[in-house]
């Protein structure tokens, strides 16, 4: 009969006897991931043609002491391709549907000596991320593929398109803005700068489209965009006179009905296009207007003050809260304070009228002079604004 003892040592050795398998395994497994084929610099794969896509096993890649370092510093998983176009276009690249976090860069230059393409050269590892990139024809481009903080790799899933060029690249075809507000989504990255591009420009511009407004009434509007520079112009192609500029996203402008303003929406001059936005929309400004005098009732103590505010864009109630018109009355006399605060809110197209009631429980209001602070505020789906004033009233009383 086997003693107890010997069981233990053969449970022992067969526990053991199982550590070694597992290792080796992994081991086993570790060595199913040898570096990829584009794993360095010098061995980066080629990009001839476009569209272009790739799916590649990171897992095994590595990162080269003279990688270069990429907005996320040092990157990890490196691999690498290479692309020389034979014309000037440009590059989008994207690494959606990838199994890990991937951050992707644009470089020129050899090995070691390598600089950024581009004023942005980087894109960030979140959802929908892309990279574009002006490509010079003859050009060598060297893309950079990793993870940042020196992570591991994983299933990449890499693409690389030349996008078509927007319907209203050149001002001959600039989209018709119609009713307002008017929004559109496009895609610059492949937009020139036009046939007949406009003297003065706005700050240096590429990568513009153009559209074409004709208002039916005359007031203050506000171009907003994805990018920037934004400029304005009446005339005709060939015979712009430019009436305003913002080196940023939004620019306000003053127009006439009957007028038709050709607006054109830039990338900065050197950075490369995208995907953005246009929209168009009546600026929206508050003007606050009051009746000198106000009344108060002799029976009750009970002041009213009345007024309007005037609005250049509707702002209704079912929006938002409308336009709201909050003022406090403050009168004081020898041994006593009086002091009220009221709130009204509606809708204002054009205009809206408001009365403001303030009673003191405690002290009434009484006819003569009374001091009034005053705000007016309001948001359209695109902006907000608001005015506020202060003014000395003489309250007028009225008798019971």
């Amino acid at each position: 009969m086997t003693s107890t003892r010997t069981w233990k040592g053969i449970l022992e050795w067969l526990r053991r006897l199982l550590w070694v398998v597992l290792l080796s395994g992994a081991t086993v497994h570790a060595q199913t991931s040898p570096p990829p084929p584009n794993d360095d610099f010098d061995s980066a794969t080629g990009v001839s043609a476009f569209p272009f896509t790739a799916q590649l096993d990171t897992r095994g890649a590595t990162a080269a002491s003279d990688d270069p370092l990429n907005c996320f510093g040092s990157l990890g998983a490196t691999v690498w391709y290479k692309i020389t176009p034979t014309e000037n276009v440009a590059i989008a690249a994207t690494a959606e549907g990838s199994s890990y976090p991937v951050v992707l860069g644009v470089f020129t230059g050899s090995r070691g000596n390598l600089t950024p393409a581009e004023p942005v050269s980087c894109v960030f590892p979140v959802p929908g991320a892309r990279l574009v990139f002006d490509a010079v024809a003859g050009q060598t481009y060297f893309l950079l593929v990793g993870t940042p903080n020196g992570g591991g790799g994983g299933d990449l899933s890499l693409s690389l398109e030349v996008p078509p060029p927007p319907p209203n690249d050149d001002i001959a075809n600039a989209t018709v803005v119609g009713g307002l507000p008017f929004q559109d989504t496009l895609d610059t990255a492949s937009a020139t700068t036009g046939q007949n591009p406009p003297d003065p420009d706005c700050f240096g511009n590429d990568h513009t489209v153009w559209y074409v407004f004709t208002p039916d009434t005359d007031g203050p509007f506000t171009v907003r965009t994805g990018t920037g520079p934004v400029s304005v112009y009446t005339g005709t192609p060939g015979q712009l006179t430019q009436i305003a500029c913002a080196a940023q996203t939004e620019v306000t402008f003053e127009a006439q009905a009957g007028v038709t303003y050709f607006i054109m929406s830039a990338s900065l001059e050197d950075f490369a296009g995208g995907r953005t936005f246009f929209s168009l929309f009546r600026h929206l400004e508050l003007k606050l207007s009051l009746e000198r005098q106000g009344s108060v009732s002799g029976a009750t103590g009970v002041a009213t003050v009345t007024g309007s505010v005037s609005c250049t864009a509707p702002v209704l109630v079912n929006d938002s809260p409308g336009v709201c018109v909050c003022g406090t009355l403050r009168q004081s006399r020898r041994f006593s304070i009086t002091e009220a605060s009221d709130c009204v809110c509606g809708d204002c197209i054009g205009e809206m009228p408001f009365t403001l009631t303030f009673s003191d429980p405690e002290t009434p209001f009484v006819g003569g002079r009374a001091g009034f602070s005053v705000e007016a505020s309001g948001c359209t789906h695109f902006e907000c604004d608001s005015e506020q004033l202060t003014r000395e009233l003489r309250l007028r009383g009225n008798s019971p």
